[in-house]
């Protein structure tokens, strides 16, 4: 996403995980936090097979596989997919999924008054990004670092050219 968001390499540091469930990487959220990261990008893509994929998949998966390996019994596995407490989101849209991620760090008690998080998708087919929410402190960030924006609704940024407008 470095480049459909105008960025270079060092500029930003991108934390992935499968399906981009961000309550599964808070622990990393706030250790960026604590060494200064002040803004945090929710984005999904468009084309991500964890999106859809959902935990009890994953879980009939390994029982499969558990069938097959005398190493492995369908217990354990039970016990261990039993972890997965965040994982898919079946057929929920994309930006409601990107808007209840950024309300829940926003609501997070952990996550800094000053910290801007916003949200966006990020279209594999096309290579534009959508943001999908910003408040006034991304308002000010943007504003701070000189990009090039306009807004075109209250909900919506053109960012240059790359970034869309929905």
């Amino acid at each position: 996403p470095h480049e459909q968001l105008g960025l270079g390499v060092n500029d930003t540091a991108i934390i992935r995980n499968a399906g981009g469930a961000v309550a599964e990487v808070l622990t990393t959220i706030l250790a960026c936090q604590k060494f200064g990261v002040r803004h945090f990008m929710v984005i999904k893509h468009t084309d991500c097979g964890g999106f859809r994929l959902q935990g009890r998949e994953i879980m009939e998966h390994y029982k499969a596989k558990a069938k097959s390996n005398p190493a492995l019994s369908a217990k354990t596995v039970e016990e261990v997919t039993s972890e997965i407490k965040v994982f898919g989101y079946g057929n929920t849209p994309f930006e409601e999924v990107v808007l209840n991620d950024v309300e829940f760090l926003r609501k997070n008690p952990l996550i800094y008054e000053d910290t801007v998080v916003s949200g966006w998708v990020f279209d594999d087919e096309t290579g534009k990004v959508w943001i999908f929410f910003f408040d006034e402190l991304f308002n000010a960030l943007f504003e701070k670092r000189r990009l090039i924006f306009r807004t075109d609704s209250p909900s919506c940024l053109k960012l240059v050219d790359n970034c869309a407008v929905q």
